[in-house]
């Protein structure tokens, strides 16, 4: 009889006493047996080391590392994902404020049968105290990662990195998993991966909680400064060449730059976000090396009622309309499956 694959819970924590044990005790009950979950402490100076201890010797072995000095968040990511043990196949990580539902890592390692080579598998969560979904479909059960990509890519569908399972094989594809140089490098890292080839397979069941809570970039930073729309264009300008056709890609660029370029000068005459807020924005364009010129300005302006009028496609849920059908995201297999930076302002983690 073939072993069910080993999986590790990978939680990086600093200063996490608030929220910890709670964590823990998601892992603990667990209804996945081939399960053991690996901390690694950020030079926690709070009752992190004690919440620890309460935990070890329990049905669900914890193996519990410290670093020596604090390490920046990227960099204690990276760690923690390199101490997973070497028998393990699949590693699924969780935050340290975030919990998972007692048969989240059973019904992911499942979704990660269902066909050959599948190496990122996600779901969907609960937050705010309600499901939240991911926008995949019930037939989309696993994809090819190019075209899960174009999905992502192109704001049809989503994910959340710190609610991804990862195969082994996947991880080795990207040294260092997360490049800190990336302004969103969790979700970077994951569309950097489905571009490169890795499998993709979604769980309609939300199989996790991510807290949002008043230390949460979630609630602060990133929900304050907007900073995905800026990452949104990053991701298109980085990776979109390699999963569209040149002329697809300049088309969908052209069109989230009007989006995004309409948004910031409606910030910058004092609508919602503010004029600090897109401040930040045109200096991240800036840096990027590719700031508005006043055609393209203009351009941005009258999308807006020319959409209106369906005249042009405007972002968003048809920003796929005009793809050639080669192009197009598709489903490629419809195989059943059972249904049924979130980052703590005590950076670094």
């Amino acid at each position: 009889m073939t072993q069910s694959p080993c999986v590790a819970v990978i939680t990086p924590v600093y200063q996490g006493e608030d929220y910890l044990a709670e964590a823990l005790e998601s892992v603990q009950a667990q209804t996945y047996a081939n399960l053991v979950h690996v901390v690694l402490d950020n030079a926690s100076t709070d009752a992190t080391p004690q919440i620890l201890e309460r935990f070890q010797g329990l049905r669900v072995p914890l193996h519990v590392h410290r670093n020596a000095s604090t390490l920046s968040q990227v960099e204690n990511w990276n760690k923690a994902f390199s101490l997973a043990p070497s028998q393990v196949s699949y590693v699924r990580l969780l935050c340290h404020d975030d919990t998972l539902v007692p048969e989240a890592i059973a019904r992911l390692v499942e979704a990660s049968q269902v066909a050959p080579d599948i190496g990122m598998i996600s779901s969907n969560h609960f937050s705010r105290g309600r499901h939240e979904d991911f926008g995949w479909q019930k037939h989309e059960l696993v994809m090819d990662g190019a075209q899960a990509a174009r999905l992502i890519l192109t704001a049809q569908r989503s994910i959340m990195a710190p609610q991804i399972m990862l195969h082994r094989d996947a991880i080795a594809m990207r040294t260092p998993l997360f490049d800190g140089s990336f302004s969103g490098w969790d979700q970077d890292a994951c569309i950097d991966l489905l571009t490169r080839g890795c499998k993709f397979a979604f769980v309609q069941e939300s199989l996790c909680m991510t807290r949002v809570h008043a230390d949460s970039v979630s609630s602060t930073v990133l929900e304050r400064d907007r900073l995905d729309l800026f990452q949104r264009c990053l991701e298109l300008q980085r990776y979109g060449p390699r999963v569209f056709a040149p002329e697809e890609q300049e088309r969908l660029m052209r069109r989230y730059r009007r989006f995004y370029l309409r948004k910031l000068v409606r910030w910058s005459v004092g609508g919602i976000g503010g004029i600090d807020v897109a401040a930040k924005h045109w200096k991240n364009l800036a840096k990027l090396g590719v700031p508005p010129g006043p055609i393209e300005m203009l351009d941005s302006l009258v999308d807006w009622p020319l959409g209106l009028l369906g005249m042009r496609p405007r972002w968003g849920k048809r920003a796929s309309d005009g793809l050639q059908s080669s192009e197009r995201p598709r489903s490629v297999t419809q195989a059943p499956i059972s249904q049924g930076r979130k980052a703590s302002t005590k950076m670094p983690r």
